[in-house]
């Protein structure tokens, strides 16, 4: 099937086995033109990526033991969508190319990989700005560059440009940026400004529609899955309710001051700051953040009392500002 199907295979999903290897050793050039969803996740395939037909949309290869590095070959399609490639050993640095799936992309995981270099060292020191090789992503819902080598300073984004205006999930732990906190893109996240009431039956999503040849069109949903440490604890997401924010920029070189601005960022359930060389005290504005449940200030050099504003959000599950330099009575 998977090698006389070329021209009517829409959806391959071979997802949770034992799978090991293609039969080839070189990187596997998947030849079926229709192809839109590829999921090879939780098995034990080995070696390079296979290599995407320009037809795919949804491309997930996470929890395997795939090595080397992301090839050009990598960016032939035109609308991909959802990009996983977390939980492997792939190693080396990002190629530009991926930049061509700047208008299209809604999800990238690239979490826990040995990928490496810094940020404008992979944008070929392009204004020296965060991720110009992506472009603004204004589909982009979830970023995870967890568990990796990045390093360097994330400078400001042009001014003509609005970065990621639909993120919500953003995860960049475990790296080793420096400098400040990336406020400047900060600014521009406006899906974590805006408060969206819970809904129980709406995942964060992504759709398509696609045609065979003498056939009639058919719509796909594709819901996001995830991983991150929420509430102190490391939590698989199947599916991802479509109001959930949340930022991790844990584990890093990060200095400077926490600003009073990132109390905007109203629909926050999850903020974790902490392990970083953040100074100064905690801003009141975090008392704004009316939806946080868990909010991870520790092991940082802030001073100062905690705010009195804190005490009023009603939904904080877990709080922890241990080892720090923090003074004054708990209240």
């Amino acid at each position: 099937m998977w090698s006389t199907s070329l021209d009517t295979l829409i959806t391959f999903n071979i997802a949770e086995n034992c799978r090991t290897s293609f039969h080839q050793s070189t990187a596997t050039v998947l030849p079926h033109s229709n192809l839109r969803k590829l999921n090879l996740s939780f098995n034990k395939l080995r070696g390079p990526l296979p290599i995407p037909p320009s037809s795919l949309v949804d491309y997930n290869v996470s929890n395997n033991m795939l090595t080397r590095e992301i090839p050009p070959l990598f960016c032939k399609p035109s609308s991909l969508s959802c990009l996983s490639l977390s939980n492997n050993n792939l190693s080396g640095m990002i190629p530009q190319c991926l930049g061509n799936f700047s208008d299209s992309l809604s999800m990238l995981d690239l979490r826990n990989n040995s990928l490496q270099g810094s940020i404008p060292q992979m944008c070929n020191k392009l204004n020296d700005v965060f991720s110009p090789w992506l472009g603004s992503l204004p589909k982009l819902k979830v970023l995870t560059l967890c568990c990796n080598g990045f390093l360097g300073v994330i400078g400001k984004p042009k001014k003509d440009l609005k970065y990621f205006p639909k993120l919500q999930i953003i995860d960049l732990s475990y790296n080793h940026f420096t400098g400040e906190l990336p406020y400047h893109y900060m600014l521009n996240w406006n899906a974590m400004t805006e408060i969206n009431l819970p809904n129980n039956a709406s995942y964060m999503d992504a759709n398509w529609v696609y045609t065979l040849p003498n056939s009639y069109g058919s719509e796909y949903i594709y819901r996001y899955t995830i991983t991150v440490a929420y509430k102190g604890v490391e939590i698989y997401y199947s599916a991802i309710q479509d109001f959930f924010a949340f930022i991790d920029l844990s584990s890093n070189k990060f200095e400077e001051e926490i600003l009073e601005f990132i109390g905007n960022l109203k629909a926050l359930h999850s903020l974790n700051l902490s392990n970083k060389i953040l100074s100064g005290c905690i801003p009141t504005s975090l008392g704004d953040l009316s939806m946080i449940e868990s909010l991870d200030l520790s092991r940082n050099n802030l001073s100062g009392e905690i705010p009195q504003q804190l005490n009023q959000l009603e939904f904080l599950a877990y709080f922890n500002v241990s080892h720090n330099n923090l003074t004054g009575l708990i209240s």
